[in-house]
């Protein structure tokens, strides 16, 4: 048998050729980013697009709701007092 480096040799696979690397977010290299600087602070938070309806929550009936719920019922001697 011959013992030689070439037939002892394995050939396998690196890990760079088994997987493929990503390539779904490249960058331009040519085109260099520019930001515009932006001092309005109106234009940071803006959803107005977005707005379309807004809830309303009707205290008619309801046991509790938002607008001072936490107070208990006044008498109008009470109201008069303060």
């Amino acid at each position: 048998m011959i013992s030689s480096p070439a037939l002892n040799t394995i050939n396998r696979a690196t890990p760079v050729q088994v997987v493929a690397p990503f390539t779904g977010l490249k960058s331009i290299p040519g085109f260099p980013v520019t930001r515009k600087t932006n001092n309005d602070i109106t234009t940071i938070a803006n959803n107005g697009g977005r707005v379309q309806c807004m809830k309303v929550w009707p205290p008619i009936g309801l046991k509790k709701f938002e607008t001072l719920s936490y107070l208990p019922s006044l008498s109008p001697e009470s109201l008069a007092i303060g």
